[in-house]
Formats: structure tokens, C-alpha cells, sequence
């Protein structure tokens, strides 16, 4: 079994790298058959399969901003692991698009990561704390790393 707080150190790092738009620092976190199932509302697509689809993902939220297109923040708020199931960790976080050309906006996101070993297998987000708190059985806030 991995180290629980080299997990929790692969996921904020993981918002440390998405807060830089670094894809390839993002990407290093998951395994390579990975499945991502964002937002569709945030993203435009509802899945992305295996590590180079996120990683592209990230390289054309990046090309966006480089064009004065739409501006992304993630902060993170909170930690939970899940006492009856080792893998899960859920992170809990607010997410921020300032658009220059109309209103911005911003919403709660929670991002379920299902790890293998230190990196994650599964990523799946929603748009409200609640409900990806539902998705553990046993939810244990825990700090989050530094």
C-alpha cells in the first residue's frame, strides 16, 4: 500500500500544477490508462481516457489563456479520505473562470481521485461539495498538504 501522505502530496501538487497550467507536471500524477470524467459543463467533454487525453486537455486550457481567452483558478478547500476504502481521496475546492468578454464565474467543484499506488487511476468531479461527499462511505477530513 502507498504512503498516504505521498498521496496527499500527488494531489496538491496535482492543484499546484493546474493553478501553472503545467500539463506534463499534472499528468505525471496519473496512471497511464487514467479516466477523467470532468464537468462537462466546465470542460465541454464528460471523459477523457488515459494520461496523454488529460494532459492535451490541460495544453489547450493553457493556449486559451496564452490567447486572452478565458483566465482558470482552482483553490483547494478541503481533504477527506474514505475509512472504508483506502483508495478513495476527495478533495474539495473552488473553481474560477474570469472571462474577458462576459461574466465570469465561479462554482464549488469536488474531485474524487481513486488511487493506484501514488498516482491516480480515476478522477471524477462534481459540481457541489455534497455530492461528492456522498460518494464515500466514511468521510475523514484530513489536512491538506503544504
Amino acid at each position: 500500500m502507498a504512503n498516504r501522505e505521498a498521496q496527499f502530496r500527488a494531489i496538491a501538487a496535482m492543484f499546484d500544477a493546474f493553478a501553472r497550467l503545467d500539463a506534463d507536471e499534472f499528468a505525471s500524477h496519473l496512471t497511464e490508462d487514467v479516466v477523467f470524467r470532468p464537468s462537462g459543463f466546465v470542460t465541454g467533454q464528460s471523459e477523457f481516457l488515459g494520461r496523454e487525453a488529460v494532459r492535451q486537455n490541460l495544453v489547450e486550457l493553457r493556449e486559451e489563456r496564452g490567447h486572452g481567452e478565458n483566465v482558470v483558478r482552482l483553490r483547494p478547500l478541503a481533504l477527506y479520505t474514505d475509512r472504508e476504502d483506502e483508495t478513495k481521496i476527495l478533495a474539495l475546492a473552488r473553481f474560477t473562470v474570469i472571462r474577458p468578454t462576459s461574466d465570469s464565474f465561479d462554482t464549488d467543484v469536488a474531485f474524487l481521485h481513486t488511487m493506484s499506488g501514488e498516482q491516480v487511476a480515476e478522477l471524477r468531479t462534481w459540481l457541489d461539495h455534497t455530492e461528492g461527499l456522498g460518494h464515500l462511505a466514511s468521510p475523514e477530513e484530513v489536512p491538506f498538504p503544504d
